[in-house]
């Protein structure tokens, strides 16, 4: 009879977790410092034989070997590999389910079948398998139940045992559908929320950008009403300082002319001629004072004013 996927899964598996010291699956693994597994138990007996397997080469201190690679180890470090701890417990649980029944069959190599015994049978007394040991998690018969190996263990019919694994299965799969539902909304809420922030984000974005266009073209207005009254002031300035350096050059002239007449004035009436003296010559020297003195202020006062 052919085997069951089931059946050739566990024995693929089987083959991966068996101990290459006592040849079954592993119980309560260790992982030596060259990787290799090994039962603690059965690490632990292989060292304490001594003799040649654990002996170290002569001249030097007790160290330990590995029995695969013989590579030495001068201490003693057991690292329990915990993640193939995990993946014997579920080995074991694919077997019961593979070999719980009188169609599947064991693989080839265990001790069942070297033994000739059928499947769905115990190989030490031969009878039916209808008994699960919760404790060490392999399916046995009711002599093994009663037996000294088996008697303090927590045990359930086989049938029951499935059963019940069933429920955990299906309430863990209920679970599993549960929180993906749960996340499944909280996605499409994070989601939501998410177009809502981006909505929003626009939004202030573009309330930014027409702020800063209003304010740039308040800004740009701004500047061309300062720069149009700058040049106005400026043509205003001009022309003031244009006006008073227009009349300062006319008043100039004005001086001019009067200093010139006053001048000639003095030149014909301002000295004696045959011994006598001109008569108006007080009025010429009042009337030159005052126009020196007239001259004075007026070029100060245009002078400050074209400063």
């Amino acid at each position: 009879m052919s085997s069951s996927p089931e059946a050739e899964l566990a024995e693929s598996l089987t083959n991966e977790v068996t101990c290459p010291i006592c040849l079954e699956l592993y119980c309560d693994p260790v992982r030596l410092e060259c990787e290799h597994n090994f039962c603690r138990s059965c690490i632990s007996k292989y060292w304490l034989r001594g003799g040649e397997e654990g002996s170290a080469p002569e001249g030097q201190s007790q160290a330990f070997t590995c029995p695969q690679c013989r590579e030495i180890f001068p201490q003693l470090q057991l690292r329990t590999n915990r993640l193939l701890c995990n993946i014997v417990e579920r080995v074991r649980k694919l077997r019961v389910d593979s070999w719980g029944t009188a169609s599947a069959s064991p693989p080839e190599g265990s001790g069942a079948a070297e033994r000739g015994t059928p499947a769905g049978f115990c190989a030490k007394h031969g009878e039916r398998l209808k008994v699960y040991c919760q404790d060490e998690q392999v399916a046995i018969c009711v002599v093994c139940a009663v037996s000294r190996d088996h008697k303090d263990h927590s045990m359930a019919p086989i049938q029951e045992a499935l059963q019940e694994c069933k429920e955990r299965f299906e309430s863990a799969l209920t679970e599993f559908e549960e929180q993906k539902e749960k996340i499944r909304t909280m996605h499409s809420k994070h989601e939501r929320e998410l177009n809502d922030l981006k909505d929003s984000a626009a939004s202030l974005e573009r309330g930014i950008c027409s702020q800063v266009e209003e304010l740039l073209q308040f800004l740009e207005a701004e500047k061309k009403a300062l720069c149009s009254q700058l040049q106005a002031d400026l043509r205003r300035l001009e022309q003031q300082r244009e006006g008073v350096l227009s009349a300062a050059q006319q008043e100039v002239t004005h001086l001019q002319q009067d200093v010139t007449s006053l001048q000639g004035r003095l030149a014909r009436e301002g000295l004696e001629k045959d011994g006598q003296e001109v008569g108006d010559a007080p009025a010429l020297i009042k009337e030159s004072d005052f126009l020196f003195f007239f001259i004075i202020i007026i070029m100060e006062v245009y002078v400050s004013l074209l400063a």
